[in-house]
């Protein structure tokens, strides 16, 4: 399948994608577990200090504080949506050129391009939005 490039019908390049990732699948969820179990865990201590009851926060100063961990809930999001999506795309690269891929490997392969993914995700979030 290396270096296979031709014009496809959208047909042909979903079917060449499921099958990539169905073949490669241990390594394509193994990328995705790893920002998102941090995601958890940062959710979970969120949730125990900020607890749901309006009991716990008192005035103006309980509303800015859950504003401000609410805020850095969205910083996480963005981040390790960012490496997932970056990890994803090196593995993607890597499988669909023969070439040795792990899910080390495709996480190592970012450093240096984090500013780059990060200006690529918001551009296009604005294009969709």
């Amino acid at each position: 399948m290396a270096l296979d490039l031709q014009p496809m019908t959208a047909a042909e390049l979903i079917d060449r994608t499921i099958s990539l990732y169905r073949k490669h699948f241990p390594l394509f969820v193994g990328i995705a577990v790893i920002p998102m179990l941090v995601h958890f865990l940062v959710s979970i201590v969120y949730i125990g200090i900020f607890p749901s009851s309006p009991a716990g926060i008192a005035g103006t100063a309980g509303l800015l504080t859950t504003a401000a961990g609410g805020l850095v809930l969205i910083v996480v999001q963005l981040f390790t949506t960012l490496f997932a999506q970056g990890a994803t795309i090196a593995a993607v690269s890597d499988v669909y050129l023969e070439r040795p891929s792990s899910i080390g490997k495709s996480y190592a392969r970012l450093r240096g391009n984090l500013l780059n993914l990060l200006l690529a995700m918001i551009l296009m979030s604005i294009v969709i939005g």
